[in-house]
């Protein structure tokens, strides 16, 4: 009989686990190849497609937190694309806005790449820096890279896609539940539409007319909500926000505005819940990151405990700081521009309503290829003859607060000014 050699068998079982591997990773590279193949197919596809985006004449991309990013119509964004476009014949202008709720200047930061290879823009406007309590400075370095490469592999992505389609099948059968029509839409958009034009008491009434009808539709209890935190009832906020959550479990938003309610009522550990399950429905809530990183502050956790959090959710470092510091927003301002700098992309900084341009101004050296915008002088002038209600909606910043359709306009009207002088366009070139 053959005698069998130990040392062989140990080698073969090594190869058959390095095969294993091998093929495995054969496979990831081939998929990653067909997807991006695949992509870009498709990406040249949509883009012959989108008549009203990608092939404009002229690309505005806006970054900012909610001031920028209210998502609909009547943002100043939006208004902005429209009165461009009204005022120039020959040049069409399309004007995206990533601003996002409850965000800071190191998660703007942390997306800016990404969101300039997306969009491809001719320039930047910046409304941002108010909410930078969290004080969170975004760090770079060769492990960052190297993770944001793997992150952008199509086989990642694809992951990330079939694991929130799956949720959201789940999410489907269990609310899959047959509900009155009847006039209940019509309420609901009323809702929506006054809610968009800042009729706050119009909006109100819809909302609650449809909740009549249809009291299961947990979208009506979020805007409720949304109206309530607004006009500062946050007892009714908070009762709109849990029912929203008992019909609909996997809402994020929803649980970012409670977290946010109960860390403003310093109950920590509430928030700290409710802002852990934000952030794992969803993992780029960026508002849910930031107030989070508030609630571990407040309740002492170490500064190294709170950056490997960030790290370990989102694969980039962040370096937080004990005391609110305006040099780490100087310095996001400062990267944001060089990396705008580099590829030749026109930077427009534009300052909140009613505040000194000259403090924005302070961010930078001086010998920046900089656009400023000021909105100080509009709005009190606006306000000497108006009240403040039509151009603000409630008071989140002492100064001023998110504007209405009104005070958006004036924003827009604004910084087009300087856009078009900048461009040597006339009204109606």
């Amino acid at each position: 009989m053959r005698k069998i050699n130990k040392k062989q068998v140990k080698t073969t079982t090594k190869q058959k686990i390095g095969l294993v591997l091998f093929g495995i990773l054969l496979t990831l590279i081939i998929l990653e190849l067909g997807l991006r193949v695949g992509g870009f197919v498709v990406s040249s596809y949509q883009r012959s497609m989108n008549k009203e985006g990608f092939d404009a004449d002229y690309m505005i991309l806006c970054l900012g937190e909610s001031t920028t990013g209210m998502g609909n119509e009547y943002s100043w964004p939006a208004q902005l694309e429209i009165i461009l476009n009204n005022k120039s014949s020959e040049i069409k202008f399309k004007v995206f806005n990533e601003g996002i709720g409850g965000t800071n200047t190191a998660f703007i930061l942390s997306q800016l790449k990404g969101n300039l290879d997306k969009y491809k823009p001719d320039i930047v406007i910046t409304m941002m820096g108010i909410n930078d309590e969290g004080l969170i400075k975004y760090k770079k370095n060769l492990i960052v890279n190297v993770i944001l490469i793997l992150k952008d592999l199509r086989v990642y992505k694809l992951s990330r896609i079939l694991s929130e389609a799956w949720k959201n099948k789940i999410q489907n059968v269990n609310n899959n539940k047959v509900t009155k029509e009847l006039d209940y839409n019509k309420y609901f958009e009323e809702g929506e539409k006054y809610l968009g034009e800042g009729d706050i008491k119009k909006a109100e009434k819809m909302f609650l007319m449809s909740l009549k009808i249809n009291p299961n539709n947990w979208e009506t209890y979020r805007y409720l909500g949304f109206i309530y935190v607004r006009t500062n009832d946050i007892k009714k906020a908070e009762n709109m926000f849990i029912k929203s959550l008992e019909i609909n479990e996997r809402n994020d938003a929803v649980y970012g505005w409670l977290g946010l309610i109960y860390l403003n009522q310093n109950k920590l550990k509430d928030a700290e819940k409710l802002l852990e399950r934000a952030i794992e429905i969803n993992l780029e809530n960026e508002g849910a990151y930031n107030q989070l990183c508030s609630v571990y502050k407040q309740m002492n956790v170490s500064n190294k405990e709170i950056e490997k959090f960030l790290y370990d959710k989102k694969g980039i470092l962040f370096e937080v700081q004990d005391v609110y510091d305006l040099n780490i927003i100087k310095y996001h301002y400062q990267q944001l521009y060089k990396e705008l700098n580099k590829r030749k992309i026109k930077y427009i900084a534009m300052q909140y309503p009613t505040l000194d341009i000259n403090e924005l101004k302070n961010m930078f050296e001086g010998d920046e290829d900089i656009i400023f915008v000021s909105n100080e002088e509009n709005f009190k002038k606006a306000l000497e003859t108006s009240k403040y209600e039509d151009y603000f909606i409630d008071r989140f910043a002492e100064n001023f607060g998110h504007c209405t359709p009104k005070g958006n306009k004036l924003i827009a009207e604004s910084v087009a000014k300087i856009i078009l002088k900048e461009l040597n366009i006339k009204e109606g070139d």
